[in-house]
């Protein structure tokens, strides 16, 4: 049916509707109303509608004497017709929106441009923290001319169809209710005639997709979903992503790792696990070959920072189990006088609702910042909060933080180093014992660590750009 059609049987409704109105609000017709009405009444109530009935007659409508009518049930046919057109052309409208992109799909291999599928959430790609940087690092290797289909999953979305949208010549979003079966067969249709997929996060993940063997799939494990949510008392949530994950993992074609860890990780949990792994480690996306290899002497890092009266330490990140938030916070009461602390976190209330009603430092700022606003803040700071605790959703961890802060000379002060690889990169940082017994090193060591930690970074920059580059030539051969 066309949408020209339903219009015009919405529109024959409504003009039928008008008519039927239009006869029930004269004065003959509401005394036929009225008649009918009373000849229902029995005994003494006969005579007391008699007055309400004279009152509906003279214009004076009363719904209880229409609801005997029956022209009420016509009209309500009506009604219900009416919007039983509406929700039609809307399915209509949906329809067509997703086979305007199963057109644009063929279109687009019928041509030398390329597509792929990112199962990951359009929406994130602006957003300053890592699972939505790395998702930005992914999209800037599929070149200017590839077609992505950005598919996510979304409790709201509550129509017959996923919800399809053309951003862009190169953009496509598709959001969907994971709890649908329609939803789900579209998507997996989707993904068949694509063909390949990159897959970020197992929280992404869907079933079928990960069971297609006609289907090339590139997962990037973000981390230890299953172990997160455990170490959340989240169960029964843990027990559902186990399973995806396992599903995932044995599926996959290729596993993008950000360290030597995940790979540790997977196969000692996963030992059938058949994937190519590719080392990719995290990477901001303001990070270029240039930057990366300046230079590590020491007076090139001493010009970078400014005199200041006192420490400045700085924390960006969630509030999450993990982080260790309340440790924190002791750590920054208990040198409340000793440091200046800048704290960018994801929910300023939140942090200051942990924070009680302790005495709060005499320098210090609590609030949020974009990605591009922290550039300012990292060069103005001395050392950066990443207090852990040694387990494994820490361990197979790389959190974008640690990479911030010693790309822009920042010691780390933590708790442990056992995180992801650092350990074994010799990183430099500060205890938090030291931290809180003020055992800061002098400015001369200081900028030895920081001399030290470039040349870590160095050396995650250039797996980062090898790993990089097999997973554009892995994506290109596989559209080719």
């Amino acid at each position: 049916m066309k949408n020209s059609e339903t219009e015009a049987i919405k529109l024959n409704i409504r003009e039928q509707t008008k008519i039927l109105n239009d006869v029930r609000n004269t004065k003959a017709y509401k005394a036929v109303e009225g008649y009918h009405f009373l000849k229902g009444q029995k005994g003494i109530g006969k005579i007391q509608k008699t007055g309400e009935v004279l009152k509906h007659i003279c214009c004076q409508a009363d719904k209880r004497i229409q609801s005997q009518d029956p022209l009420e049930a016509v009209l309500k046919m009506q009604a219900e017709g009416e919007e039983q057109i509406n929700s039609l052309g809307v399915e209509l409208t949906e329809y067509q929106g997703c086979m305007q992109i199963l057109s644009k799909i063929l279109e687009v291999k019928n041509t030398e441009r390329k597509v792929i599928c990112v199962f990951a959430p359009y929406e994130m790609m602006d957003q300053p923290d890592g699972y939505a940087r790395r998702i930005k690092n992914i999209d800037d290797l599929l070149g200017d001319r590839m077609l992505r289909i950005y598919i996510a999953k979304s409790s709201v979305v509550n129509a017959v169809l996923p919800e399809c949208s053309e951003k862009s010549g190169n953009y496509i979003s598709i959001r969907y209710n994971d709890l649908k079966k329609q939803h789900c067969d579209f998507v997996t249709i989707i993904a068949h005639l694509v063909g390949s997929v990159y897959i970020h996060s197992v929280y992404q993940a869907m079933l079928s997709v990960a069971q297609d063997r006609n289907i090339i799939k590139l997962y990037d494990f973000h981390g230890v979903v299953p172990e997160e949510l455990a170490f959340m008392g989240m169960e029964k949530e843990a027990e559902y992503y186990s399973k995806q994950e396992a599903e995932l993992i044995n599926n996959s074609n290729y596993i993008i790792i950000a360290n030597q860890a995940m790979k540790e990780h997977i196969l000692s949990k996963y030992p059938g696990c058949k994937s190519e792994f590719i080392l990719m480690p995290m990477n901001n996306d303001d990070n270029n070959l240039d930057l990366m290899s300046t230079q590590t002497d020491k007076s090139e890092i001493k010009q970078m920072k400014e005199i200041v009266e006192m420490p400045r330490v700085i924390y960006s990140g969630g509030l999450q189990k993990w982080q260790l938030i309340p440790e924190m916070q002791d750590a920054i009461y208990n040198n409340r006088d000793k440091c200046e602390y800048h704290l960018y976190v994801s929910n300023p209330d939140e942090f200051m609702k942990l924070w009680g009603d302790r005495e709060i430092p005499k320098k210090w700022e609590v609030t949020t910042k974009t990605a591009e606003e922290l550039k300012e803040a990292y060069g103005n700071a001395q050392y950066g909060f990443v207090l852990r605790d040694d387990i494994v959703v820490n361990k197979v961890a790389c959190p974008t933080k640690i990479i911030d802060y010693i790309k822009y000379d920042i010691i780390p002060i933590m708790k442990t180093v056992h995180i992801g690889d650092f350990g074994q990169y010799g990183l430099e940082y500060l205890s938090v014992e030291d931290f809180l017994a003020e055992r800061f090193p002098t400015e001369e060591e200081r900028l030895e660590m920081c001399s030290k930690n470039r040349r870590i970074i160095n050396k995650i920059f250039e797996e980062y750009q090898i790993g990089r580059n097999m997973v554009k030539k892995i994506i290109i051969e596989q559209n080719g």
